[in-house]
Formats: structure tokens, C-alpha cells, sequence
């Protein structure tokens, strides 16, 4: 496991100023484009054409693929740090049993209340507290590549503890594997475009810019994912990776070559795939 950062240029900043990973409800909110915009919930289509098709290169799509794969109607199924709730609410539509949460009530909450039958919101930090009661499902997108060791271990333990004998935690870790490629893409390609870029912007524009590193998540390799999630009891089934373009996509470079060319796309298509931007695990908790 290592840390990733995120490399922008800010003239406000002399030299390098490193941010530190969110760590609240609200931060993280302001990072996945502020959840106090409620643009988009006029109508159920207006959500899902804002929020799901299309969202972040079809990141959403990819999860309802590999959901609907091992979820069943009948069971009870919670998510955790749900977020806008959009895999949740096509979900529900469809007839699947879905209970959503984060760490705290945001007013998109009361919007999605309003717009979607039988949805339902609970408060809720993995970290500190149990699951409320045994569930025979329970999914997590996105929310594990933000922890460490100390605190992915409590969430496993966490997520074991309320799971039913048999039941299921469905895993998403967006962000490539803690490997030789992502290391040479992120701490030495990205590192030395930023610097570059900021050379180039002084030469072209005459204007300084300081460096700013977001810690943005951790890298995780699949064994380490798979270790800790066996001491919770926690048996891998099923793992599918997704997605094996964004990740070039941290590059200013070679995001403007993706949207030049397709062939570009299936090009960076092949040489990504020891990155994929996501990882589904599907976990059956041992009797």
C-alpha cells in the first residue's frame, strides 16, 4: 500500500504545498463535486441522465454490471457511504431492497426521498459503529481506497460482524493496484508532467504557479485486500477489473490524446490493463 497524489498547478502557492486526504463528510463531498447541489432532481430521468449515464466515464455502469451479477431482489441489502445514491436508486427501481448511508444527512438525501419510493437513508461511520442489524448484503464503492491499514482491517471486521453466515460484501476500489505500472505512472510520469508543465506556463505566460499534491487515496494491492479481508472471515469469489483507460487520464498529456483519436483509446486500452481504474471483489463471509 502507498499513497496516491493528485498533481495540479495553483499561483496562489510558492513552490510545493501538500494537502492532506479528506477526512470528513464535508470535504469529501467537496472532492466528488459537492453534495449540496441538487441540480437534477426534478425528475427520475433528469437524475440518472446527470448522475449514472455517462458519470465519470461510465464508472456507475461498470458497478451495476458486477451488482446485478450477485444481488438478488429478495435479499436485504445495505450500502455504505452511498453518496448520491444513483447505483442505489436504479436499484430500487428495479425492485431490489436497499438500504443507503453515509456519515451524515445531506439535503440530496431528502431529494432522493422524495423522488424514488421506498428509499430509505441511515447515518452511519463503518469506523466506529456495527451494521445496525444482520444484512444479507452489503455493498461499498469507492470508500476503501480512502483508508489505511488500521482502519481497512476495523472496516473489514466491521462489515464480517454484520453480514449474515453466507452473506455478501460486493467491494469496489477505484484506483489501480499497488504495482510496478501505477508507481510509473503516478509518482514518476505525473510528477515530472507537473513539473513541466509549470516550466512551460513560465516560459509561455511569464506567470509563476506553485505545486499542489492532493493526497487523494491509497494504492492497494489485490493480495493485501484479499489478506486482510480473510482475517475477517471474509472469502474472495469473484474479482473483475474495469475500466483500463481513466487512469491515463491523471495526465494532462494524455487525456488530450485520448479525446483526440480512438485509436488512442484502444491503444492506452491494452497498455492499461495492469492499471484498471476499477476493481469489483465480491466476498462470501465464511461459516
Amino acid at each position: 500500500m502507498r499513497r496516491l497524489y493528485k498533481y495540479s498547478l495553483d499561483a496562489s502557492v510558492k513552490g510545493t504545498k501538500y494537502l492532506a486526504i479528506d477526512h470528513t463528510a464535508e470535504e469529501h463531498s467537496r472532492t466528488m463535486g459537492d453534495y449540496s447541489a441538487e441540480i437534477g432532481y426534478r425528475k427520475k430521468n433528469d437524475f440518472f441522465k446527470k448522475y449514472f449515464y455517462g458519470y465519470q466515464y461510465n464508472r456507475l455502469q461498470y458497478y451495476d454490471v458486477f451488482l446485478r451479477r450477485h444481488l438478488k431482489r429478495d435479499e436485504e441489502i445495505l450500502s455504505i457511504a452511498s453518496g448520491r445514491c444513483a447505483n442505489e436508486a436504479l436499484l430500487l427501481e428495479d425492485g431490489f431492497r436497499v438500504i443507503c448511508s453515509d456519515l451524515r444527512h445531506f439535503g440530496i438525501h431528502d431529494r432522493s426521498r422524495a423522488l424514488f419510493a421506498n428509499f430509505d437513508f441511515i447515518e452511519l461511520d463503518i469506523l466506529k459503529q456495527g451494521v445496525p442489524r444482520k444484512m444479507d448484503a452489503i455493498i461499498c464503492l469507492s470508500l476503501a481506497p480512502y483508508f489505511d491499514t488500521g482502519q481497512l482491517r476495523r472496516f473489514f471486521s466491521n462489515i464480517s460482524e454484520g453480514l449474515k453466515p453466507n452473506g455478501k460484501l460486493i467491494l469496489e476500489l477505484t484506483g489501480p493496484s499497488d504495482n510496478l505500472a501505477s508507481y510509473l505512472l503516478n509518482d514518476i510520469y505525473l510528477r515530472w508532467e507537473i513539473l513541466l508543465l509549470r516550466a512551460f506556463k513560465f516560459l509561455t505566460l511569464g506567470k509563476s504557479y506553485g505545486v499542489l499534491m492532493k493526497h487523494g487515496c491509497f494504492c492497494w494491492g489485490d493480495a493485501e485486500i484479499l489478506a486482510l479481508a480473510n482475517e475477517s472471515n471474509l472469502i474472495l469469489e469473484e474479482k473483475t477489473n474495469y475500466d483500463f483507460i481513466t487512469e491515463f487520464r491523471r495526465s494532462t498529456l494524455l487525456s488530450w490524446l485520448l479525446d483526440r483519436h480512438d485509436v488512442f483509446k484502444r491503444l492506452f486500452a491494452v497498455a492499461g490493463k495492469p492499471i484498471p481504474h476499477i476493481r469489483m471483489f465480491y466476498f462470501k463471509k465464511a461459516l
